[in-house]
C-alpha cells in the first residue's frame, strides 16, 4: 500500500521505486542479452543463412525486447509524490526517474476534471483499488494502492470534499 499522510489541510500520496529495485531491474535486463551473444555473435557463422540461424535470430530478437523492457523500467520508473493542499487550493506533483532529475508540476483545484475509483481484479489475490485523478490537458495520475475498497472510498471522499 502506498504511504498516505494526512493533516488538517494536506493529503499526500508517496510512491517510490527504490534504488535496489532499479538495480535489480537493470541486472535482470542484462541477463537476456546473453542469448543474442551466445546464438549469433559467439558462433563462427560461415555467412550462409539457414533455418537454424533464422530460429536463433527470432530467439535473439525476443530476448533483446525483454532486455529493453527491463532496462526501460529501471531507467524510466517514476518515484512520485502527490500533495493536495486545501489551504492554497493546489496540487503539487513531484516526480523523478533515474534519467530525469527531480521535477515538479502544480495544478489548481479548478483544473481537476474528475476523481474516480478504479478496481483491479486479480485472479490469484484479492482486488486492489486506486484513485484516478484526471487533470485538464494532462495525463491521468494514479493515487494510492488500496487493498480495501472502503479505505479507498474514504480517501476518495476526503479528496472530493477537499477539492470541492
Amino acid at each position: 500500500m502506498t504511504p498516505i499522510e494526512q493533516t488538517a489541510n494536506k493529503l499526500e500520496f508517496k510512491s517510490s521505486l527504490p534504488p535496489l529495485a532499479r538495480l535489480l531491474f537493470l541486472l535482470f535486463g542484462l541477463i537476456p542479452l546473453l542469448a543474442p551473444y551466445e546464438l549469433l555473435i559467439k558462433p563462427n557463422w560461415t555467412g550462409r543463412i539457414s533455418i537454424v540461424m533464422l530460429f536463433f535470430l527470432v530467439i535473439s530478437i525476443g530476448a533483446t525486447i525483454v532486455s529493453l523492457f527491463f532496462i526501460a523500467a529501471a531507467l524510466l520508473g517514476r518515484s512520485q509524490h502527490i500533495q493536495f493542499d486545501a489551504s492554497n487550493r493546489v496540487i503539487r506533483y513531484r516526480y523523478k526517474t533515474a534519467l530525469h532529475p527531480f521535477r515538479e508540476a502544480r495544478y489548481d483545484f479548478s483544473q481537476v476534471e474528475a476523481l474516480e475509483l478504479k478496481t483491479t481484479a486479480w485472479d490469484s489475490s484479492p482486488d486492489t483499488y486506486s484513485i484516478i485523478l484526471k487533470i485538464r490537458d494532462q495525463r491521468d495520475l494514479t493515487l494510492g494502492d488500496f487493498v480495501s475498497g472502503p479505505d479507498a472510498e474514504d480517501c476518495l471522499a476526503v479528496l472530493e470534499e477537499m477539492i470541492l
